[in-house]
């Protein structure tokens, strides 16, 4: 796999040449999406608390664009990044190496998942961060990855290591997979922490996504409109992804206990 090695101010990450999209984000802004990770951070600070503080997980971690920059954050004390791919993973084991992070940041060579099997995962031909655990059309190359439930992950430490001090902070980009992590993350949900999780309209078993948002949460805000609105919203606001006709709209939702 031929890569290109791009060093910035948040850290350096090496990335697939194929996947040009992600390189010229990094290029221009010296990152993938900080806006919203510095968001999710200050609302961390607004909603749980000044002194929340602790492991930060990163669920689908991808080349480390979440987990390097995270691991600057005064509140974190470590990061646990998981990450199904294993060039990818191999990729986020260099970035870290080249970047020196403050804090330790452990990665697991595993998908988050509802039950513990091996199942097929498709890798996007030329969009590093569109690799799915659904099957999807065109020319896709298909390899077998471990399935693990979340809960397992962080007591386990498979595939890498889990968090030596308490997860204090959840973040969630699995391409429409968003579900089967909540599923297996019976425990971790009880928790008073703060979850950060995509919804786009390729989300799988929608209702039972939303059902355990409203068994769990109480409120979300969506990074679009930056409003405090009740949990049952999602389902208007995926609706309203779905309204689009757009295959790739999205958003992400920061979740209040």
């Amino acid at each position: 796999m031929a890569t290109i090695r791009l060093k910035t101010l948040h850290g350096t990450f090496h990335v697939p040449l194929t996947s040009q999209g992600m390189i010229q984000k990094i290029r221009q802004t010296g990152g993938f999406e900080l806006h919203k990770l510095r968001l999710f951070f200050l609302w961390s600070r607004l909603y749980y608390g000044e002194g929340h503080q602790g492991a930060f997980l990163d669920v689908g971690a991808n080349v480390g664009t979440t987990s390097i920059p995270a691991s600057h954050s005064p509140m974190v004390s470590e990061v646990v990044s998981i990450e199904m791919v294993p060039e990818l993973a191999r990729l986020l084991l260099k970035g870290i190496q080249d970047s020196d992070p403050p804090v330790p940041i452990y990665v697991n060579t595993v998908a988050a998942g509802r039950i513990q099997e091996d199942r097929t995962a498709y890798l996007h031909p030329s969009n590093c961060g569109d690799n799915r655990l659904t099957p999807s059309q065109g020319a896709w190359r298909e390899i077998t990855v471990p399935i693990c439930p979340l809960d397992d992950v962080l007591s386990e430490g498979l595939g890498g290591q889990g968090p030596t001090a308490d997860t204090a902070f959840v973040w969630v980009d699995v391409q429409g997979w968003e579900t089967e992590v909540l599923a297996g993350a019976v425990a971790l949900r009880q928790r008073q922490i703060p979850w950060f999780i995509e919804l786009w309209v390729g989300l799988q078993e929608p209702e039972e996504f939303f059902e355990i948002l409203e068994a769990t949460w109480t409120r979300l805000i969506d990074v679009r409109q930056r409003v405090v609105r009740p949990i049952t919203d999602a389902r208007k606001i995926f609706k309203g992804l779905l309204d689009t006709g757009n295959p790739g709209a999205h958003t992400d939702l920061f979740l209040i206990h």
